[in-house]
């Protein structure tokens, strides 16, 4: 099971990602992938992934699971925490415009 985040709309640092439901999504977390590097785990029942240092200034994220059962049905529902913070997004500037004409014809 791949899962492929679109892009975030602004870099993220991530701090930590975890399956939620492992037992019922009979997930568990292989890699991860940035825009840096790819991270494996070495834990072979792993469903979390902590990151020291936390992963910087990301902008795309590819988290690769597996199964723990040789016979799933598919699709389960995963439910995946990704954990961390993004810079706010810059508001748009505009400005209103203003009619001056008292008669709108």
């Amino acid at each position: 099971m791949l899962l492929k985040n679109p892009f975030f709309c602004s870099k993220a640092t991530i701090t930590s990602i975890s399956v939620l439901n492992p037992k019922q999504s009979e997930a568990k977390i292989v890699s991860v992938q940035s825009d840096f590097q790819t991270f494996n785990t070495t834990d072979s029942n792993s469903v979390e992934m902590n990151f020291l240092p936390n992963l910087e200034d990301n902008q795309v994220l590819i988290i690769t699971l597996n199964t723990t059962s040789a016979n799933v049905d598919f699709p389960k529902n995963v439910q995946l925490a990704i954990y961390g913070c993004v810079e706010p997004i810059q508001p748009l500037k505009t400005k209103g415009k203003i009619e001056t004409r008292k008669n709108p014809n």
